[in-house]
């Protein structure tokens, strides 16, 4: 399949604290859903597979569970960015930042 379907997107959330996203990675499609603060997550994450199903981008029936981490968000924890033979970068050090409100 080719086309919109199979396009990459960047899904915003409503209040602007979530987003989500859906990208294609060969065999596999790689769907998540990220917000700051775990407040009501899961009911985000179910309106976000609706949102993709009501767009074909999605099957019915997609599981809304996620098997998930948190991501270390920039100044809420120190953390030793290079080692002997290590370098973090990315969100893997923690460079991630929220949104101030």
């Amino acid at each position: 399949m080719h086309g919109r379907r199979e396009c990459a997107g960047i899904y915003l959330d409503r209040d602007l604290i979530g987003y989500g996203w859906i990208v294609r990675k060969g065999s596999v499609l790689n769907v998540g859903f990220g917000r700051l603060g775990a407040s009501g997550l899961a009911a985000h994450v179910a309106a976000f597979v609706k949102h993709l199903q009501n767009f074909g981008r999605l099957p019915p029936g997609t599981p809304t569970e996620w098997p998930g981490h948190a991501y270390l968000l920039r100044g809420t924890a120190a953390r030793a960015l290079v080692g002997d033979r290590v370098l973090l970068i990315g969100d893997a050090a923690g460079l991630a930042r929220g949104v101030q409100r």
